[in-house]
């Protein structure tokens, strides 16, 4: 058995205890190079192994999420449950479990399990957690929520080649300070594969841009009003919790449709040519923010 401490991004950990060490390399392989932590402090999710998930107690909400996963609230803790593996989360940490030791379920663990789980966290730590890819183009940030398929690994790899600084390929988390949005780099995309590690800490949120793969030869930035934002935005956002919770999210999605302005990229066959299109928006925000005094 071993007791390890993985850094799965800043300020957030998975603690494998007494877990057999063959699962405990499984774990690192499919993480894709986390790099551990020495000072096991600030753990966010154990994960432990156990025959049986804990019991859910009789009556307890249940609904039947996308991916397999089944969410209940048993108390003030949200029970996720795959077919091998599970999660309880409560207010302070994540308690996270295998019933099988199969590769299969270690696969589950991380695709089904864990991204949704630090969405969850990100809410504890002031941070909204986006299924999105996340840029910082000439010091503006632009995020790029949307549905697996829609072309966010496919920007986030052509900005990395024309030298854009990346944050995030499939994860990013947001936080509010004051009437200004900023976006915290999370360096592994899904699951968890390693990316070349952010050049800033974080960057100003200034744009929203909505992917999309279309049939046509050239590719194109189209606006959109903050309804059409808000409706693209929702699903991309982890929503679960209690009433007051979920309408708090929602309200602060709303504040974030509303002030931030928000486009459609219809990314066509020549995709290469998107991360200049992504410079010329950012470059736009340049000219449209007034000058101040020196």
């Amino acid at each position: 058995m071993t007791t390890d401490c993985i850094e799965l991004a800043p300020g957030f950990t998975l603690e494998l205890e007494q877990l057999p060490a063959p699962a405990a390399a499984a774990i690192h392989a499919f993480l894709g190079g986390a790099r551990p932590r020495e000072d096991g402090s600030a753990q966010a999710i154990r994960l432990t192994y156990s025959a049986e998930p804990p019991k859910v107690r009789t009556g307890s909400l249940r609904v039947v999420e996308r991916q397999g996963l089944e969410v209940a609230r048993d108390g003030n803790h949200l029970v996720y449950v795959a077919p091998r593996c599970g999660a309880r989360t409560g207010p302070e940490r994540v308690d996270l479990w295998l019933t099988e030791l199969s590769e299969v379920a270690l696969q589950e663990l991380v695709t089904l399990l864990l991204p949704p789980l630090l969405l969850e966290l990100a809410w504890s730590r002031n941070r909204i957690g986006i299924h999105a890819a996340s840029l910082s183009i000439r010091g503006q940030g632009v995020l790029c929520p949307g549905p697996s398929g829609c072309g966010k690994s496919t920007i986030f790899a052509s900005a990395r080649r024309e030298g854009i600084d990346v944050l995030s390929d499939d994860l990013s988390w947001i936080q509010r300070t004051g009437d200004d949005w900023l976006i915290d780099p999370f360096v592994r995309g899904a699951p968890f594969v390693p990316t070349a590690p952010p050049t800033i800490t974080s960057a100003p949120l200034r744009f929203l841009v909505f992917p999309e793969i279309v049939d046509r030869d050239c590719s194109e930035i189209v606006s959109l009003t903050p309804d059409e934002c808000l409706t693209r935005l929702l699903p991309q956002v982890s929503l679960l919790g209690s009433g007051r919770e979920r309408g708090s999210r929602f309200q602060q999605m709303v504040a974030l449709a509303d002030g931030i302005p928000a486009f459609r990229l219809l990314a066509g066959r020549d995709y290469a040519s998107v991360p200049l299109l992504l410079v010329d928006l950012a470059k736009s925000a340049d000219r449209d923010r007034p000058a101040t005094a020196g």
